[in-house]
């Protein structure tokens, strides 16, 4: 049976609290199964009959096993029965604080979405208490949120305005690969990868002899020139346009991400997600501190201070 429904302080409310009710209801029971069995990621369909009576039973859901190593992936493209109202996924989950690995927990994730935009988020952990939001309808960003809310062909949290955080990232990430097989890149040869530097930059891509020898009549961008790109260039890309852009040309930056689920995403889906793809900027530049020439990293460094924070 579905478990006493907790008092909860940040339901902010809508037009159908009775509904809401079963949503959480539904959430809460679903997070309480333990019988190793259950405890696969699964899609939770909900269809019109699950909320027939207040306090519906586990047994008037649909449930389908995820069993691929992404539970999340095998959402995206997928299409669901016209019946069903309400969708969710329930997974493991893993938090930890800051950077700290010791710090790790594993538990549960809970997530609802009914048809009309409602949604509560179950989060649970050993030795924590279990954090409940909603039923609201917020529209929150991440993976999970917005794979459940495209089953029902809701639209997800927009995209940043800027792709200037993209830009930067990608750049990192080539220099990082580019630098591990080829250590010692000097500043000219990272100048070299960045993605402005064949879009109109005042200094000229470099040929091969001119980044292995700059001062020889080549005026190599500045940490400051290399900002100022980087804010032009992902101001100007626009993340609908390069959504649109991808689907058109076939193309998605994400090798596991194919065109179709890309058509599948709406902009803010795939913004997040292909962002999400990169490997963490601190990461890189750990990397690219030990592989690339010191004055080239020291010129990284700057560019990025030069940057106006971005989301």
């Amino acid at each position: 049976m579905i478990p006493p429904i907790p008092i909860r302080s940040d339901h902010n409310g809508t037009a159908d609290p009775q509904r809401d009710d079963r949503i959480l209801g539904i959430a809460l029971a679903l997070d309480d199964i333990q019988h190793p069995e259950a405890l696969a990621p699964m899609l939770i369909g909900l269809p019109s009959r699950a909320f027939d009576a207040a306090t519906p039973p586990l047994s008037r859901l649909e449930l389908v096993e995820l069993r691929g190593p992404d539970p999340v992936l095998e959402l995206v493209g997928r299409a669901i029965p016209s019946n069903w109202i309400a969708v969710g996924l329930r997974a493991g989950a893993h938090a930890r604080r800051g950077d700290d690995p010791a710090t790790a927990h594993s538990g549960n994730v809970v997530h609802i979405v009914h048809r009309d935009g409602t949604a509560v988020t179950v989060l649970s952990f050993p030795s924590v208490d279990r954090l409940i939001l909603g039923p609201d309808t917020e529209i929150r960003d991440g993976r999970v949120p917005d794979a459940c809310r495209r089953l029902l062909g809701l639209p997800t949290a927009p995209p940043p305005p800027s792709m200037t955080a993209f830009v930067v990232d990608s750049w990192l990430a080539v220099c990082a690969k580019t630098a591990t097989l080829s250590p010692g890149l000097t500043w000219p040869e990272v100048v070299s990868l960045h993605p402005a530097t064949a879009d109109g930059m005042t200094s000229p891509v470099l040929s091969r002899a001119e980044r292995l020898w700059p001062g020889i009549g080549v005026e190599v961008p500045t940490p400051a020139d290399i900002a100022a790109a980087t804010e032009r260039l992902g101001a100007s890309l626009g993340w609908e346009r390069f959504h649109a852009a991808c689907i058109t040309s076939r193309f998605t930056p994400c090798p596991n991400l194919s065109t179709d689920a890309a058509a599948w995403m709406d902009a803010g889906m795939f913004a997040r997600w292909v962002q999400g793809e990169l490997p963490p900027r601190e990461l890189v530049l750990d990397v690219l501190d030990a592989v690339l020439q010191p004055g080239a990293s020291d010129r990284v460094w700057a560019t990025l201070g030069l940057l106006a924070p971005t989301d």
